[in-house]
């Protein structure tokens, strides 16, 4: 069989002193066992871990505390954003209303064309032109204009001529 060696250690040590420590239940030994730097390095790290998320935790938690002027501010936005809402509805409505007008007047205004079209239409089937042309040659005397009698000129001013404006000579 083999022998065993001493008492070993977690880290593969033997123990270098052992003496005994009195507890209130039992007596245990203390052991002095110097840890490599390597494993306090790792204690270091997770304690600064450790701090950084509690600190963290603890930023995390200030945030979510509002604060009264966030909250009022809040309210302002809020109440903002339903008056701009409201009067978006009302300038959309009023748009509706204004576009529904506007088709009964076009409606309106076909309607009365249409009406004159068709008045027009049946002024223009009643005149009789012959007789018309008849009274004038007979009963009034007159007659068309020879080609010497007829005077062209250009008038620049307005597209109609005026009764007592001068004809101009040229």
């Amino acid at each position: 069989m083999a022998q065993r060696k001493g008492r070993q250690t977690p880290y593969g040590r033997t123990p270098s002193t052992g003496r005994y420590v009195e507890d209130n239940v039992v007596r245990r030994m203390e052991i002095d066992v110097p840890i490599p730097e390597e494993f306090e390095e790792r204690r270091r790290r997770a304690r600064r871990r450790r701090a950084i998320r509690e600190r963290t935790q603890q930023n995390r938690e200030k945030g979510r505390q509002y604060t009264l002027i966030q909250m009022g501010a809040l309210a302002i936005a809020v109440v903002g954003v339903l008056g701009f809402g409201v009067r978006y509805l009302k300038a959309h409505d009023e748009m509706n209303t204004y576009i529904q007008n506007i088709a009964r007047l076009e409606e309106e205004y076909s309607n009365k064309v249409s009406e004159n079209d068709g008045l027009s239409a049946r002024i223009e089937s009643e005149i009789d032109y012959n007789e018309i042309y008849r009274i004038a040659t007979e009963e009034l005397g007159m007659s068309y204009p020879q080609k010497h009698q007829e005077i062209e000129y250009d008038h620049v001013e307005s597209e109609y001529v005026r009764q007592y404006d001068d004809i101009p000579n040229e």
